[in-house]
């Protein structure tokens, strides 16, 4: 009695949708997508990176976690990506305390394939010439 305003009509097609299997299609195409994407942000690292990245949580959501062992520190390596157009996200917000360096976020969501790779390609050469210049 209190609200008279209820979306009605979307809610009626959002439960014809729902029981019509369209979700569950949807889901499982989107999965299928975001699998692919994962599945090429983690051969790009191993390609490029090799055992100079950790991969920690491969399969948590549609972002990784991973550690890049080199000598530049977090705001270095940001800093430098974003100078070939390539967006990094540390994980050093997401600790309370003694945050391990080197450690960054990787989503996977908004990017193509060729993205991902193209990403992970020009982020392995900027560090890369940095620790064969030191």
């Amino acid at each position: 009695m209190c609200d008279r305003h209820l979306p009605i009509l979307e809610q009626q097609v959002l439960t014809e949708f729902i029981n019509e299997g369209h979700l569950e299609r949807h889901i499982r195409k989107m999965r299928s997508i975001y699998d692919k994407r994962r599945q090429t942000l983690v051969k790009a690292l191993k390609k490029h990176f090799g055992k100079r990245a950790t991969i920690l949580g491969e399969k948590a959501g549609i972002h990784i976690m991973v550690r890049l062992h080199t000598n530049l520190n977090d705001e270095q390596i940001i800093q430098r990506a974003a100078k070939v157009g390539v967006g990094m996200m540390s994980a050093n917000p997401h600790y309370f305390v003694n945050h391990p360096k080197g450690e960054f976020i990787f989503g996977y969501g908004e990017l193509t394939e060729t993205q991902l790779q193209e990403g992970i390609c020009r982020l392995a050469e900027i560090i890369h010439n940095f620790q064969d210049n030191h």
